[in-house]
């Protein structure tokens, strides 16, 4: 959000799958950009905007509010025809006409792409709708699924396999083998990632799982504002972070010795290189790798919609417009400028840090008088100036007046939260069974030192054994593991001793966030299968008795808090 920065969580929950999106696609260096690629263009007749501690939809056309809108939570732009409002009872997708086209309410939804989004009920797997609100299929051993591109989707399991499945629901790579995979594909083809002797190493494969390059790479970078293998191209990269260009055959069109590279719309490569005399700088390959523009300077942009690009000149650190031969064609003075958009115009920043927008010429066709200037598409721009916003057009003319009625969202930001959903169906009868076995372990192993040391493969004067005294009352703790959903810890606390058995043992569960979302029914669950008579309520107050007698140590009382806390306590002065 351009203006006011979010300050609650009312609607985290719809935004909750960016986070494990972030992590997945770490991997393979994904840049968002919402105006080239057409499958993730947003339609911009009509915006949401924030509005008195809500949102609202605003017609473009008018610079009112649009007829049918309501007054949302959250909302987001219409992407394909569709947009996701948050109310109190969850999500809802609508149609342009503000209809929403499922009757029920969400916890999670996608962007539609291809005519398929997903979502997820509350407590529920991953779904598969069309845009009529039809149920299509369910992704029941998907944690997480990515949005549908080239008739196909990207999901993986909680075990970190990756998988392919198509809109009929048919699933075309069986999560198994691979550890990684591009979050779209393109052309009947997908990189992914194996673990080999050589550790992770990424190739490319068709949705059969016929090997189209091998897997010899380090990463191989996607950038979804232009999927390379659309062209039959990929970026590949080494070890150490240096990138090349193959073909579908595997043979070198860019040798892998760059820092960055960027596919330009015309084919030709954008490239970064450092040397160690000057540090990094910037210049162009054509699409057969040979030099187009040597490398000289210390930014630039790509050049996306005509055939001038601004770059920075390394003496005077300032931005100026080259064309496709490196000439300068107006002399490098802004501070700052973006690539030029689809309206021929390039947003810049002067050195009194004013903000406007300039034509292929240098000149202003938005004056700088804006303290932030960003383009939407389609000829639109948030203006800003001391807390205020407005829409202005492509001539400068405002379309909304700035004022601070309205804050303003970019797209690409709803673009990375709505790309992707996941699971959060729980599994509560395996989770309590786990942990169930996971408490007996304490069963036949007297807490002794000996037997702790043998149990956690640890020696316990690492964490402080020899200084315990009988007074002492720090804690000292051994994690024995983790997994997917839960980890735990055994705490040997407050310090009491008597030779070599301690008098107090902790243990301690501590569920993730998917899993937390089950609070109650795993406490329950597990208090019951313990015989404890104490319940959790839906707002995570316990009530009634936590004690209970457990049957793995002897002469032990035991307390089961609301924190998965268990406290066995000794009535004989020590454990057995």
């Amino acid at each position: 959000m351009l203006g006011k920065e979010n300050n609650d969580n009312k609607y985290m929950t719809m935004k909750k799958a960016i986070i494990m999106l972030i992590a997945a696609l770490g991997t393979v260096g994904c840049m968002f950009n919402a105006h080239e690629e057409a499958t993730l263009k947003p339609d911009l007749d009509v915006i949401p905007v924030e509005y008195d501690d809500g949102y609202i939809y605003l017609d473009l056309a008018t610079g009112k509010r649009a007829q049918g809108s309501q007054v949302y939570e959250y909302a987001t732009y219409f992407f394909n025809g569709h947009a996701i409002v948050q109310k109190e009872a969850g999500c809802q997708i609508l149609d342009k006409s503000f209809a929403p086209i499922n009757k029920g309410f969400f916890s999670q939804v996608s962007i539609f792409s291809d005519g398929v989004a997903y979502v997820v009920e509350p407590g529920g797997h991953i779904i598969a709708i069309d845009e009529t609100g039809k149920g299509l299929f369910s992704l029941k051993s998907a944690e997480q699924a990515f949005i549908f591109h080239d008739g196909v989707s990207v999901f993986h399991t909680d075990e970190g396999k990756y998988g392919l499945v198509n809109k009929e629901g048919k699933i075309l790579i069986t999560p198994s083998d691979f550890v990684d995979m591009a979050p779209l594909g393109s052309n009947g083809m997908i990189a992914a990632a194996l673990n080999t002797k050589s550790g992770k190493k990424w190739g490319v494969i068709t949705y059969d799982k016929k090997e189209v390059i091998p897997f010899e790479y380090d990463s191989m970078p996607f950038d979804l504002e232009f999927i390379p293998h659309s062209k039959g191209i990929f970026i590949v990269g080494d070890k150490n972070d240096r990138l090349g260009v193959v073909d579908t055959k595997n043979s070198q069109i860019v040798p892998m010795e760059y820092e960055s590279l960027k596919i330009q719309p015309d084919g030709n490569f954008l490239v970064e290189k450092n040397y160690s005399s000057k540090g990094a700088r910037y210049g162009w390959l054509d699409k057969n790798g040979n030099e187009l523009i040597a490398p000289l300077f210390t930014a630039a942009q790509p050049f996306n919609n005509t055939n001038y690009t601004f770059a920075q000149d390394p003496s005077e650190h300032k931005f100026g417009i080259i064309d496709k031969q490196g000439n300068w064609v107006y002399d490098p003075k802004f501070e700052y400028a973006l690539t030029f958009s689809d309206d021929k115009l390039a947003v810049v920043r002067n050195s009194a840090d004013e903000y406007g927008a300039v034509n292929e010429k240098g000149e202003y066709v938005i004056k700088p008088r804006y303290d932030w200037l960003r383009y939407l598409g389609n000829g639109y721009y948030i203006a800003g100036n001391n807390e205020e916003e407005g829409i202005i057009d492509s001539k400068g003319e405002s379309i909304v007046r700035m004022s601070d009625i309205y804050e303003y969202e970019l797209p690409d930001s709803q673009i990375n939260s709505y790309f992707a959903v996941t699971s959060e169906y729980i599994d509560v009868e395996g989770i309590v069974d786990q942990m169930v076995k996971d408490l007996r372990l304490i069963e036949s192993s007297a807490p002794s030192r000996e037997q702790y040391e043998k149990l956690f493969d640890t020696k316990l004067d690492e964490y402080g054994w020899k200084i315990i005294k009988m007074e002492s009352k720090n804690n000292y703790s051994v994690y024995y593991s983790s997994n997917a959903d839960y980890n735990y810890e055994y705490d040997f606390y407050d310090g009491y001793v008597t030779k070599h058995y301690l008098t107090g043992l902790k243990v301690d569960f501590n569920l993730d966030y998917r899993v937390s979302k089950g609070t109650q029914l795993i406490y329950n669950e597990l208090a019951k299968r313990l015989g404890i008579a104490s319940r959790m309520d839906k707002d995570g107050n316990v009530s009634g008795d936590n004690t209970f007698k457990p049957s793995f140590l002897k002469n032990c009382s035991g307390t089961l808090e609301d924190g998965f806390e268990f406290y066995f306590t000794p009535d004989s002065g020590k454990i057995e």
